[in-house]
């Protein structure tokens, strides 16, 4: 919460008349995510963007195993459930736009120069945290992407992903295995 307070305090001060307000979220927590729900909707507040990033990897952090592996099956995962909600949500009728964006290479802690060598010669347009974020905010607020949805973007841009992100049966899968690990949790 801090970090949050600092950051809102950072936005009022180049723009005083910026209406916000903060609310604690532990998404790895359904608890915690039950109560900002609730707290949200007691507000009566209009609900216009909502950014994510580690969703998934948050349920599986006590797992141990390749940081690299768990960072790109969370992006995955990002992207297919970016997809599937999407589709879910056009189906329903909903005008709701959900999209997934590639976050930028952030300097982790876990990754050593050598990794970051790594990802400076196959990634010759990376981005870092700051930049990154940039993509994001682009494609939740210009207006030219309005009622675009189920898409994934790099560096601005529309971007074929992988053929396992464009996996139809995947984005079920992974949508049905999330609701049960949601409903464990939930229940315990």
């Amino acid at each position: 919460m801090e970090a949050a307070n600092e950051a809102k305090q950072l936005i009022l001060k180049d723009n005083k008349t910026a209406r916000l307000g903060v609310l604690k979220l532990d998404l790895a927590s359904p608890k915690s995510v039950k109560a900002f729900a609730n707290n949200f909707i007691t507000r009566n507040l209009p609900f216009n963007i909502l950014m994510t990033t580690y969703v998934f990897s948050l349920l599986l952090q006590h797992i141990r195993y390749s940081d690299k592996k768990a960072y790109g099956q969370s992006k995955l995962a990002n992207i297919l459930h970016a997809t599937e909600l999407s589709r879910r949500l056009q189906a329903g009728g909903a005008n709701i736009t959900v999209n997934s964006v590639h976050p930028g290479f952030e300097n982790y802690k876990s990754l050593d120069s050598r990794d970051i060598l790594l990802f400076s010669e196959h990634e010759p347009n990376e981005q870092y945290s700051d930049l990154g974020t940039a993509t994001t905010c682009y494609v939740a607020l210009h207006p030219s992407l309005k009622g675009v949805s189920g898409k994934y973007f790099v560096d601005y841009n529309e971007f074929k992903s992988s053929t396992f992100a464009r996996d139809e049966d995947l984005e079920k899968r992974l949508w049905d295995f999330s609701n049960k690990l949601v409903d464990v949790a939930q229940n315990t």
